[in-house]
């Protein structure tokens, strides 16, 4: 259960590896995490192995949306981008089911939404990582998911040119 008083998200800053590399701070990509829930501290300090593990055990008893949240970032800072994706989508079905809308839900709401993108992305599916981003921008604009959205399209829009001047040549 989500007690909203109790609720606190932290803004992570993914800095991606390999052929996802952002070279500036403003191209990298942000996801969020649920602070103080289970395995926040350990998926900030990188054991992203316990982090899963713990997580994984915990999705199969219950599936609350911290879980689900946090087992997305996870599963996302070790590049199983597929997973990433499940698990998002799993805490956006328990933050839709929730009967409240008020404003603190309807940031979560959104931060789910920027997290699946973010998946997306990665995974290669960058038509439904803008529609994520989209959608996260019209439940709740903030900052982080705007931020994204742009980044997105901008990365986008420089593969595509990329792909073009290829083929023209």
């Amino acid at each position: 259960m989500i007690k909203l008083k109790s609720i606190k998200v932290l803004m992570l800053a993914l800095t991606l590896t390999g052929a996802y590399s952002a070279h500036a701070e403003s191209d990298s990509l942000k996801v969020a995490i649920i602070k103080d829930a289970t395995a926040s501290k350990s998926i900030m300090t990188g054991d992203l192995d316990t982090s899963i593990e713990k997580l994984s055990k915990k999705s199969e008893l219950e599936s609350d949306f911290n879980t689900s949240m946090n087992l997305c970032v996870a599963y996302l800072k070790s590049e199983n981008f597929e997973q990433s994706e499940v698990a998002c989508t799993a805490a956006i079905d328990a933050i839709e089911a929730k009967v409240s809308r008020g404003r603190k839900m309807k940031l979560l709401h959104s931060l789910s939404y920027n997290n699946r993108a973010v998946a997306r992305y990665l995974g290669s599916d960058f038509e439904g990582a803008i529609q994520d981003l989209t959608l996260a921008s019209s439940i709740h604009p903030a900052a982080l998911t705007e931020d994204n959205l742009k980044t997105l399209k901008s990365k986008i829009s420089q593969a595509e040119e990329t792909t073009l001047s290829m083929m023209s040549e």
